[in-house]
């Protein structure tokens, strides 16, 4: 599931569909306080039901995704459909721009920059950056901007 986590973020950053809302800097920590849409999968859909090779091998992995008692095969067979609506790429991305996105999430993040401009950040803010695990980061981060998550 992590290359669809990759291009979910690709597909952000082209749509630039990322609000920030408010930031804030303590000493070498960077607070962030956005808006992020969830994706809307019928955007995958939409950009396979283009392809040359739909009928003939795209469809075939939404019957097994709707169809299969097996929740593996399912996984997989969805994993490989998201992949082929963006060509298999790993810049590849499905296109937001002009989309109703759905409901937005509110994410607190905090990045380090240091002296020279080199960027880190942790793993629960990463997790929380790429919508995996929002909790953890929101939770600690959330009171920096006097808000309190739930």
């Amino acid at each position: 599931m992590l290359c669809i986590l990759k291009i979910n973020s690709n597909a952000y950053g082209k749509a630039g569909a990322y609000d920030l809302e408010d930031y804030k800097v303590e000493g070498n920590t960077v607070y962030l306080s956005i808006k992020v849409p969830a994706v809307d999968t019928y955007q995958y859909v939409v950009q396979a039901s283009n392809k040359s090779n739909y009928s003939s091998y795209l469809a075939s992995l939404v019957d097994i995704t709707s169809t299969s008692d097996n929740k593996f095969e399912r996984m997989y067979a969805k994993t490989i459909f998201y992949l082929a609506a963006v060509d298999f790429r790993g810049d590849g991305y499905v296109d937001l721009q002009g989309m109703d996105y759905l409901a937005r999430a509110k994410q607190y993040l905090a990045i380090q920059v240091d002296d020279s401009g080199k960027v880190t950040i942790d793993n629960d803010n990463l997790s929380n950056l790429l919508r995996i695990n929002m909790s953890a980061s929101n939770k600690k981060n959330a009171a920096k901007f006097g808000a309190v998550d739930k």
